[in-house]
């Protein structure tokens, strides 16, 4: 398989060890989100998301989304939950659930990227980012 980091920390041909805290689920629905930055902010793409943890999401796309962008996502939080344990510190609006692109692959040999996702907390909603993110979706 061949592979581009666009970001992110990923190392090709090496397994790591799962140092993850949540065990990831199987999780595969196709998904809408909008990336929350000026110049994307009104568009809504389509992706494919692949599994999910109580902490982020993996997904498949055909758009590149920059690294620490802000993605905020359509969901149905009743399917979510027989999933995963649904934090309530998750931050969330409605069906919006909010989280950050935190490894964006790029596979040469597929017309996809892959997206690492953390979801974004309660406590984290006074951030900057976040702060701009909400206003710059306030028109859904």
């Amino acid at each position: 398989m061949n592979i581009e980091v666009l970001s992110g920390n990923y190392k090709t041909g090496e397994r790591e060890k799962n140092r993850r805290e949540y065990p990831r689920v199987p999780y595969k629905k196709s998904m809408r989100f909008t990336i929350c930055i000026p110049e994307e902010a009104d568009a809504l793409y389509e992706g494919f998301s692949l599994n999910i943890s109580q902490s982020g999401m993996l997904f498949t796309t055909k758009q590149i989304i920059p690294l620490s962008a802000i993605i905020v996502f359509e969901t149905d939080m009743g399917t979510l939950s027989k999933c995963i344990a649904i934090e309530y510190r998750l931050f969330f609006i409605q069906d919006y659930l909010f989280g950050k692109a935190v490894r964006v692959l790029r596979h040469n040999d597929r017309d996809y990227i892959t997206i690492g996702l953390n979801f974004i907390k309660q406590n984290e909603q006074q951030r900057e980012d976040v702060r701009k993110a909400i206003q710059l979706i306030s028109t859904f």
